[in-house]
């Protein structure tokens, strides 16, 4: 492996990594910063878990799509689509050891329908850029940068 396959390799998944630690840091705090304001009164922070797991899963599409590639494959979607599921399982399952935190059906709910959202969009995008080239430019635009 040369050092520009290397470079473009950290260029995708070094966004997936930093973001799923955050993520993780976030859901190890005691209380979430988040849990006295408005989101928490009405079960708003699934508003945050929809969209945390939106980006998490457009992160990983990305990084297992090769980047902005405007061929529509199911490969990268479904792979992601496993990934931030999963992801958002364990990190409830982390929640539930934390003192002040508790695991919940809904907020995995959340998770799993950020995902899927994620998912659709991508999809969705990437069947009318193939249309307009949009990706392709983005990806070639990708390529000369590194």
């Amino acid at each position: 492996m040369n050092l520009k396959s290397l470079g473009r390799l950290a260029w995708l998944w070094e966004p997936v990594i930093v973001y799923a630690l955050f993520l993780v840091y976030l859901s190890t705090l005691t209380v979430a910063p988040w849990y006295y304001g408005v989101l928490s009164a009405y079960g708003g922070d699934k508003v945050l878990h929809v969209g945390a797991y939106f980006l998490l899963c457009l992160l990983s599409i990305r990084a297992l799509n090769n980047g902005f590639d405007a061929r529509l494959r199911f490969t990268p979607i479904a792979s992601a689509l496993v990934f931030s599921i999963s992801f958002g399982l364990i990190e409830e399952l982390q929640q539930a050891m934390i003192p002040g935190r508790e695991a919940s059906l809904w907020d995995f709910g959340a998770d799993v329908f950020g995902s899927l959202l994620a998912g659709g969009f991508w999809y969705l995008v990437s069947s009318a850029s193939s249309l307009f080239g949009f990706f392709q430019y983005v990806n070639d635009l990708e390529k000369e940068r590194l």
